[in-house]
């Protein structure tokens, strides 16, 4: 199953793609950035980059 969902993605890149810019410029046409709300959110959090000793 694996095998084949990695075969058929090919065929839909195109697609994904079109969906992509969409979702892009819709986000830009509403003054929307996600990406920044989600930077700024992990800015504060210091779990990820720190480990016990």
């Amino acid at each position: 199953m694996y095998r084949q969902i990695r075969l058929d993605v090919p065929d839909h890149r195109g697609a994904a793609m079109h969906r992509a810019a969409q979702i892009w410029n819709t986000e830009r046409r509403l003054h929307l950035d996600p990406e920044l709300a989600v930077n700024h959110a992990f800015n504060h959090v210091t779990w990820p980059a720190t480990r016990p000793r």
